[in-house]
């Protein structure tokens, strides 16, 4: 039983590991006058888009989401306590 485990765990790591740039990468070319969308209010945030050359030619887009939005940071405290 588990060698039959561990087999099916090494099938599907090595075809994630052999498949995972089709994987993360959805080829599906968009026109170059496609229009990106997004559902947030426009007045808070701020989308950036970038062209990026690559050596063979191709080029690849990125998105830079800025926002106003302060985001509120929580520190650890550390509390020592006397347990018996």
């Amino acid at each position: 039983m588990v060698g039959i485990l561990l087999a099916v765990h090494l099938i599907a790591s090595v075809t994630i590991y052999f498949f995972q740039d089709n994987i993360i990468f959805q080829r599906k070319a968009l026109s170059k006058d496609y229009l990106l969308t997004f559902h947030r209010d426009s007045s808070q945030s701020k989308i950036e888009e970038y062209f990026i050359k690559t050596e063979d030619g191709d080029s690849l887009n990125a998105l830079l989401f800025k926002t106003k939005i302060k985001i509120q940071r929580v520190y650890p405290i550390k509390i020592k306590t006397n347990l018996q």
